[in-house]
């Protein structure tokens, strides 16, 4: 599976920062690998609200097409679902897909190399 989530809110969470979703994406992401990540969203989604997102790319290659098409319509869905997207990411590529991911979202996105992952979780908590 490309999708891991690695972290869900608590169900307590009563401010957006304690509302942090926080998933790996692992090698190539493929259609498939939505079916239970998108699940997991929505719910977190029907119980908090708005989620700040925390997202490791970890050997990222992309997308299969049918990934895309999945990650595009997952976007749009959730268009006003997050306050803020913490991308960390090892590559130039990685980050100019976080930049044009912002027009797809509401949120608040911002891209840090995988050397500063301890300053993008604390920039997601932020209030």
């Amino acid at each position: 599976m490309a999708i891991v989530v690695t972290r869900v809110p608590n169900a307590n969470a009563r401010e957006p920062a304690d509302a942090l979703f926080s998933v790996q994406v692992i090698g190539k992401v493929e259609r498939r690998d939505y079916d239970v990540f998108a699940l997991r969203l929505e719910e977190m989604v029907r119980m908090h609200g708005k989620l700040r997102v925390f997202v490791e790319l970890v050997d990222f290659e992309g997308w299969s097409a049918g990934g895309l098409w999945e990650d595009v319509k997952l976007a749009f869905k959730h268009y006003l679902d997050f306050e803020r997207i913490a991308v960390v990411g090892e590559s130039e590529w990685e980050k100019a897909i976080t930049d044009l991911s912002t027009l797809f979202t509401a949120a608040v996105v911002r891209y840090f190399d995988v050397e500063d992952k301890e300053s993008a979780e604390a920039w997601v908590r932020e209030r």
